[in-house]
């Protein structure tokens, strides 16, 4: 999955998700009557079974918290289920590219091919480096990030 795609999913989710659970709370449900303070969460007292703010140190309502954790425990499972759905768009995307280019390669280096003679612009092209170990030649006026490698086409019907 690319970043940008990552990042994209990320940017529609809240990020405090990832954050370990009851440390982080960050809305309430209705009914809460004590505290209604935000980004606080709450701090587990497991020998009086109390839930305190960790905000302002009031007892919480111990089914006030159960709520928050369900809440927050289905966000993140939503969240998760919509991460490995955009991954998976981004693999059918990937496999789908590669079908419809089957000898598309990414370029992974470019060196300029110049002409010493010229006085003004003396590139005259590029020579790439193809991820397969082949090179290709390019235009001077653009620089590829994705070629069609014509030397494994070749070969690819020579072993048919």
């Amino acid at each position: 999955m690319t970043n940008a795609c990552l990042d994209t999913v990320k940017a529609r989710l809240r990020p405090e998700l990832n954050e370990p659970f009851f440390e982080v709370v960050n809305e309430w449900s209705g009914g809460m009557t004590r505290c209604r303070h935000r980004e606080h969460g709450f701090r587990l007292d497991t020998i009086d079974r109390r839930a305190i703010c960790k905000g302002c140190g009031k007892d919480v309502d111990a089914f006030d918290a159960l709520v928050a954790y369900a809440k927050s425990e289905t966000r993140l499972l939503s969240t998760r289920q919509r991460i490995e759905d955009a991954e998976k768009r981004e693999r059918d995307r990937k496999a789908r590219e590669k079908a419809r280019r089957p000898f598309g390669r990414a370029v992974n280096s470019v060196r300029a091919v110049k002409d010493l003679t010229l006085k003004t612009e003396p590139v005259i092209g590029y020579t790439l480096t193809l991820e397969c170990g082949h090179s290709a030649e390019c235009g001077p006026n653009r620089k590829p990030r994705m070629v069609t490698c014509r030397q494994c086409q070749a070969d690819a019907i020579a072993n048919t």
